[in-house]
């Protein structure tokens, strides 16, 4: 808004406009109350848990595989597996949304 005055410096009126921001106010009240209902039943909750849990095992083999078995066949083994098993962890979550 502003404020237009007469040439003695005495307000003359105001000019602005107002803006219906209704529709807004109500969608971000039922995103406030889907998260709510998502965080109640605690599926965004666990899903991260479980998700951190799984990259935790996985990463501690994929360091663990180099130290154990050296560069034999065997810790190979266990590194390649641990790698695609992090990139399939990876792909889920990123592809569930929930992370």
């Amino acid at each position: 808004m502003s404020l237009l005055r007469k040439a003695d410096g005495q307000p003359k009126e105001i000019v602005g406009f107002w803006t219906n921001i209704t529709e807004r106010k109500q969608a971000e009240a039922r995103a406030a109350q889907v998260r709510k209902q998502v965080f109640e039943r605690g599926e965004l909750l666990g899903s991260s848990d479980r998700n951190i849990a799984v990259g935790s095992v996985l990463a501690a083999l994929i360091i663990s595989s180099s130290f154990l078995w050296g560069m034999t066949i065997t810790g190979l083994t266990v590194f390649v597996v641990c790698c695609i098993l992090g990139f399939i962890v990876i792909w889920l979550v990123v592809k569930s949304g929930k992370y």
